[in-house]
């Protein structure tokens, strides 16, 4: 609010045009998104198969498919963000349908340990890896089909559940 009075306030005083300038203002973003990159290792032979990176300039996204060799697990990873730099893997085509809060945390451990990923991306599943196993040892666990807020320090990190034959590990931290 006080970016608008300021804003407002010199377009008053130098008589420019408050539209031009608004737009400025807003795209005006903390995360890096030009050099945003998968965390997917595409070189890896785990990989039956994986499509190029997909870049949502709007949104400041960038997505990743891919689909390991073992029991043909979907993954999408995904990065981004703007006031908020975020990055997530989701795991599909599991063969469990429903998940009990144990076997949740466990499957989503056991699949982010086995996603192959670059030098870069192995600092980000061992972050979520990490907080997932602590808060299984703490039982911070909900009815089956949720979404499990996990503490990981100032950042925010869940695991969403709430998907048949889907796990999504998520990692948020505002820029």
């Amino acid at each position: 609010m006080k970016k608008l009075i300021t804003l407002i306030c010199v377009a008053l005083l130098t008589g420019a045009n408050v539209y031009a300038e608004a737009p400025q203002a807003q795209d005006q973003c903390s995360y890096d998104f030009p050099n945003a990159k998968s965390a997917l290792d595409t070189k890896s032979k785990d990989f039956l198969s994986f499509k190029k990176p997909v870049r949502n300039n709007k949104e400041k996204v960038l997505t990743q498919k891919a689909v390991l060799k073992k029991d043909k697990v979907k993954i999408t990873f995904t990065t981004g963000g703007c006031a908020h730099y975020s990055y997530s893997f989701t795991f599909a085509n599991l063969k469990e349908k429903d998940f009990m809060s144990n076997v949740a945390f466990s499957r989503a451990i056991e699949l982010l340990k086995a996603t192959p990923t670059t030098t870069e991306g192995q600092a980000l599943t061992k972050t979520l890896s990490e907080a997932l196993e602590s808060s299984a040892m703490n039982k911070i666990f909900r009815p089956p089909n949720s979404v499990y807020e996990i503490p990981c320090g100032d950042a925010q990190c869940s695991l969403d559940a709430s998907v048949k034959g889907q796990l999504t590990t998520t990692y948020s931290f505002a820029l």
